[in-house]
């Protein structure tokens, strides 16, 4: 019966231990964190040259839909590539990841995105010498059945208004596209309330 008492005072202290260790370890939870897709409407996306001047809207890219798209095809590649991409969340976001739909028709689908620079800054360009946050991501291509999604992974986290991306090739078409770009963000997707608007008292003539 002592033998008996001993053993379950063992059990009971290594019990006890074991419970005090894995409060003290992080729990995985809080090494991952969930991430927010930035929904489609906050999310404006425009397209730049080489020499940060402003060509267009890109909305194609952030409308939600996959099956839409952007293209663009340059008159001078020498002159106009490497193009840019920017999409302005509106306020800074921790970003986690970046989903690329790459262009998908059933024919001409080497338009789609090859190799791209990624960057995550509070500007809405990175100037030229600017070191990426990610460089030289090679975009999945798609093909006649399906869209190919390409998912780049930020570790760490970087936090940011703006996320860039650098085209730098496609697939070997004279033009270039891709479907849908998804940005998912430590924070919902939650824009900060609009300020109190104080009247404006009437003048008296």
């Amino acid at each position: 019966m002592r033998y008996l008492n001993n053993m379950l005072v063992v059990v009971a202290s290594f019990l006890g231990l074991l419970m005090i260790f894995s409060s003290m370890m992080p729990s995985k939870a809080a090494d991952t964190p969930t991430l927010n897709k930035v929904g489609s409407g906050t999310v404006t996306a425009t397209q730049y040259s080489p020499d940060d001047k402003e060509i267009g809207k890109a909305a194609a890219l952030t409308d939600g839909n996959d099956q839409t798209r952007w293209l663009f095809k340059p008159a001078d590649p020498t002159k106009e590539l490497p193009l840019r991409l920017t999409f302005d969340m509106g306020i800074a976001r921790t970003v986690g990841k970046v989903r690329i739909a790459n262009y998908f028709r059933q024919t001409n689908f080497e338009r789609g995105l090859k190799i791209v620079d990624f960057f995550v800054g509070d500007t809405s360009l990175p100037v030229k010498d600017a070191k990426p946050t990610i460089a030289d991501v090679e975009i999945k291509m798609s093909d006649k059945t399906a869209v190919a999604w390409t998912d780049i992974v930020l570790a760490p986290q970087v936090k940011g208004r703006y996320v860039t991306i650098r085209v730098k090739s496609n697939w070997g078409a004279p033009a270039y596209a891709a479907n849908e770009v998804e940005i998912y963000t430590v924070e919902a997707d939650v824009l900060p309330a609009n300020p109190p608007v104080t009247p404006t008292p009437a003048t008296v003539k």
